[in-house]
């Protein structure tokens, strides 16, 4: 999992300290300039995106179908005649 927290030896005893802890690091790296630019992630969101968003369906979706797939040696699983690859760190090991 990739995280942007930085590499300390903190203890979490709970999960809610977890997450409270990812959210303070997730703003920071958010506020941070970007490297070679003179802006940040957020301001950037603000700026050129923020206006694009649309409210969340009032409806949740709800799951139509489940399928069990098999990767291919190609790394694609493939359903109703169209291929969707699969990055091999999602599988390795299984």
């Amino acid at each position: 999992m990739w995280s942007t927290m930085p590499r300390t030896r903190l203890t979490f005893t709970s999960l809610d300290e977890l997450n409270t802890a990812i959210s303070i690091s997730l703003l920071d790296f958010n506020e941070k300039k970007m490297a070679g630019r003179d802006t940040s992630r957020k301001e950037m969101f603000l700026r050129s995106e923020k206006d694009y968003l649309r409210p969340l369906p009032e409806k949740r979706f709800v799951m139509k179908e489940r399928k069990i797939m098999t990767v291919g040696r190609n790394s694609y699983v493939s359903l109703f005649k169209h291929h969707y690859s699969a990055r091999g760190s999602m599988w390795e090991g299984v």
